[in-house]
């Protein structure tokens, strides 16, 4: 039997570096202008997830080299709560790779170096891959420009960094057919390799594109080619691979695995999986962005699906669908795979249910409306799998099995012409048209924030403290905090990396009410005063609460600026982007113990009797209750019941610390309770008998309640 190993390049290195110079002038061109701002201005739509991941590479640095712990542990993110984020230790691949251009330059060079590396690498990559099969230099350069540059690739380029960084998985598969063509231990130590470091690059690709590839390249050669496929010496290369893969991994893997079979991870499951899957129209419909096509897609009478702001712009191009089915018309045996691993793709990518014009298709059956259910309902059974809420991304799969079959049609239109003139000329009307299909926006968009000199400040403050910014939530609001706090170097109470952590939305919404202006009006919990807001800021080591200007409305800009003017001291910087006002070291004492109260579920707007605020409950309403310290409370509080006397049971959590009998106006101080400190709780008041008319016997609709009793001056105080 003859052995068909990777044959050398056609004119050696010449060619393959003329390769890469023009995925190079390519990736320039679409980019344009990143690489003329790479270290001003990052790639990707303003105020996008690139800022993020721009983080990420800032961060991984800051974790390793300077603080000695794992990236997974967000120090410096959800100040004070230092959660564990999983997805930044089994994702570092990219991360590692910009250390040294971090070290070098800045975190926007290294994300925009890496940014313009994942296109010009694979086109690479894809073109060696393809060139294994076809052994046509000009039609393997088709196949390597159909990968790097497809629309879907392009829009997640706008600020989803690992997601774009692809070159990886072609040669996972070009290795994998050459350790089937010649099984040695050599081949398989670099296909384990490449399979390691494919896996580290983002768990999404492992569910989307590695499973699949491995288990279709399986199936279809059992069915094919089984002598080969069950060769002993094959089986034995690719255990050794697989067994290295996991060795290398599993480091990172492991814990992460544990964590997901002990139910520690649901917070990473999200929804939207049918809003996220692809619309059969999509696959033929370019960007609504496209600046030639966007304005006539958009006159069109008919709605058309897809944008660049949509995960579901999946168009796949009219030119490449053609060469690729050019390609699959001869030798079944060899091309039949990617017709079956691309189709798979497709119809996964289409999600739980399928869908046309944006609308879930539904079917008549006995009277009834039925949707039409797809393969990808399926899939959500599986572990891991039921956090994949984006299904259209296993478009990346579809496209590489259609770049290889669009080099397969490139060759055959290729040979059939006499002179390398004549081919050269095909070749470049090609890359002009799918290029112009795969256009999804030009100029690509770049961001740039300017940095006020305050930060510089911080960044030398020797002083250890923690930035609250203003807004605190919010994805504009989070990547502008991320985006500054590279430069200043400091902890900060928000922030955002692919899911919120468990345990930290209780300590983000006590930051919020903390910094949300007073009232306008009174109500029946008193809010803190500016000094009281400002010592327990203190207490959790806040130096500055930092408010952005441009994320604000006018009026509520005037709010917050007049909130923190109640603080201690003056502001300490003003710009045109933010303003800065300082929480003194001297804030914290007695006053920090305060308790803070909000106002929880089931009560009626407030409504007022002699300028004094009064609420109607029905049968159970809360408040909730933030104290620093645990220690003994005690509630103070004035009800008064709705037509008679009335039981109102207090509860803290779910424990019963006080019951009373209400008749008339009076003011109830319950027994001492313990609080946790750092923590919310959560008090209700409960009445037992429950209440018996509807709202609309009183003047005036209280929400269509029944009402059982009203509420005045409600407060809690440490006992003693």
């Amino acid at each position: 039997m003859k052995i068909r190993t990777f044959p050398r390049l056609d004119r050696g290195k010449a060619t393959i570096v003329f390769v890469v110079l023009s995925y190079t002038l390519i990736t320039v061109f679409m980019t344009y202008p990143v690489a003329c701002q790479l270290t001003s201005a990052l790639a990707g739509a303003p105020m996008g997830d690139a800022y993020q991941h721009m983080w990420s590479l800032w961060w991984t640095k800051k974790a390793l080299l300077d603080l000695h712990i794992s990236p997974a542990r967000l120090t410096d993110l959800y100040h004070p709560s230092e959660p564990d984020h999983p997805m930044l230790v089994i994702s570092p691949f990219v991360h590692l790779l910009a250390l040294p251009l971090v070290l070098a330059s800045s975190p926007v060079a290294a994300y925009n170096v890496e940014f313009l590396l994942s296109f010009i690498l694979t086109g690479t990559a894809t073109y060696l891959l393809c060139y294994y099969f076809t052994r046509n230099s000009m039609a393997s350069f088709v196949g390597g420009l159909v990968f790097a540059f497809f629309p879907n690739k392009m829009l997640h380029s706008m600020g989803h960094l690992p997601q774009i960084t692809l070159y990886l998985f072609p040669i996972y598969v070009l290795f994998l057919f050459l350790l089937l063509e010649e099984p040695n231990l050599r081949r398989a130590t670099s296909l384990g390799v490449v399979l390691a470091l494919s896996a580290l690059v983002h768990i999404i690709h492992i569910a989307y594109l590695l499973i699949p590839c491995t288990l279709v390249f399986f199936v279809w050669h059992l069915c094919a080619d089984r002598p080969k496929i069950l060769a002993p010496n094959f089986l034995k290369s690719v255990a050794v691979a697989f067994l290295l893969a996991c060795l290398l991994t599993v480091p990172l893997f492991g814990p992460f695995i544990l964590d997901r079979v002990s139910g520690e991870l649901t917070h990473l499951q999200a929804g939207g999986t049918e809003a996220y899957s692809a619309d059969l129209l999509n696959f033929l419909t370019p960007s609504l962005d496209h600046p030639v096509l966007g304005p006539f897609l958009r006159q069109l009478p008919f709605p058309v699906p897809g944008h660049k702001d949509d995960e579901t712009l999946v168009y796949v191009g009219l030119v490449t669908v053609f060469l690729a089915t050019v390609g699959c018309s001869r030798n079944w045996k060899r091309r039949g795979m990617w017709v079956v691993l691309g189709s798979v793709a497709a119809i996964l990518a289409c999600g739980p249910v399928l869908k046309v014009g944006g609308q879930a298709v539904q079917v008549t059956v006995g009277g009834e409306e039925w949707r039409i259910p797809l393969p990808y309902g399926l899939l959500l059974r599986l572990p891991f799998y039921e956090w994949g809420r984006i299904p259209a991304r296993l478009l990346e799969t579809a496209m590489l099995s259609l770049a290889i079959l669009a080099s397969y049609g490139a060759a055959l239109l290729l040979t059939r012409l006499r002179t390398l003139q004549m081919r050269i000329a095909l070749v470049a009307t090609i890359t002009v048209v799918v290029l112009f299909e795969y256009v999804i926006v030009f100029p690509f968009p770049v961001s740039r924030m300017p940095m006020p000199t305050f930060y510089k400040q911080l960044a030398a403050d020797s002083e250890d403290y923690a930035i609250l910014d203003v807004p605190l939530t919010g994805w504009r609001a989070t990547n502008t905090n991320m985006y500054y706090q590279v430069a200043h170097g400091r902890p900060i109470v928000g922030g955002f990396i692919y899911r919120v952590p468990p345990g930290v939305r209780p300590a983000l919404r006590l930051f919020e009410l903390l910094v949300t202006p007073f009232p306008e009006t009174d109500d029946i919990i008193a809010p803190l005063s500016g000094p009281e807001r400002a010592a327990l800021l203190r207490r959790y080591d806040v130096g500055y609460v930092v408010l952005h200007k441009p994320l604000f409305p006018v009026e509520e800009l005037s709010l917050s600026i007049a909130l923190l003017e109640s603080f201690p001291g003056e502001r300490a910087y003003e710009d045109e982007h933010i303003v800065a006002f300082p929480v003194p070291s001297g804030s914290g004492g007695a006053v920090a113990s305060v308790p803070l109260l909000a106002m929880g579920r089931n009560w009626c707007s407030a409504e007022y009797s002699d300028n004094v605020p009064f609420r109607w409950m029905g049968n159970d309403a809360t408040i909730e209750v933030w104290v620093h310290e645990e220690g003994e409370y005690q509630l103070r509080f004035e009800p008064q019941p709705f037509e008679g006397p009335r039981h109102l049971q207090i509860w803290v959590d779910e424990e019963l610390v006080e019951e009373y009998s209400v008749d008339g106006v009076h003011s109830h101080t319950t027994s001492p309770f313990v609080l946790d400190g750092g923590e919310w709780t959560v008090i209700s008041f409960h009445v037992p008998e429950g209440c018996e008319r509807p709202s609309e016997v009183l003047e005036g609709s209280r929400d269509g309640r029944c009402l059982s009793m009203l509420f005045r001056q409600v407060s809690i105080e440490a006992s003693g």
